[in-house]
């Protein structure tokens, strides 16, 4: 990753309502009711800017390049969700998605978080997501079998701080 070509800003613009979810759906990850999803949480954040969802977007010139959509988790004194890390698959496996989920995860630090929880499908299609977060120093915490469909657990990364 040519990290002097990435620049990385909290605020979501109007043109995030389109690329964010293009960007989604070009990783090939998701499909699209969660492609959808990500397009409702840009709209979302742009119309209640107070609704807690906080960003971090990657780009490359004008062009979005990853994200992370994450919040305090209410109710709780120090527990955040991860909710979104996306990356483009150009910069797959170049570093962004670490750069991405140190800069949320200090973040959640500096706001007194002491626990950040990722979410992730067991599908064999999700090992390099699941290896990503064990890199990261996640620890598996929890399985769900096949919350999301048959075959298909739901993972539970935890990290605490």
């Amino acid at each position: 990753m040519n990290t002097l070509s990435i620049q990385f800003r909290t605020q979501l613009k109007d043109p995030d309502i389109k690329d964010l979810p293009r960007l989604t759906s070009s990783t090939g990850f998701f499909n699209q009711e969660e492609v959808d999803i990500v397009e409702e949480l840009v709209v979302e954040t742009l119309t209640k800017p107070d609704c807690g969802y906080l960003w971090q977007v990657a780009e490359q010139g004008e062009e979005p390049a990853g994200f992370t959509c994450f919040g305090r988790i209410p109710g709780s004194m120090h527990a955040w969700d991860l909710y979104w890390i996306v990356v483009g698959r150009v910069f797959q496996g170049n570093g962004l998605g670490r750069k991405l989920i140190s800069i949320t995860e200090e973040y959640v630090r500096n706001q007194g978080g002491k626990l950040l929880i990722a979410e992730t499908s067991g599908r064999p299609l999700y090992l390099p997501t699941r290896n990503f977060y064990l890199h990261c120093g996640y620890q598996s915490e929890v399985t769900i079998a096949e919350f999301y469909g048959p075959g298909d657990d739901k993972v539970f990364f935890i990290k605490r701080f």
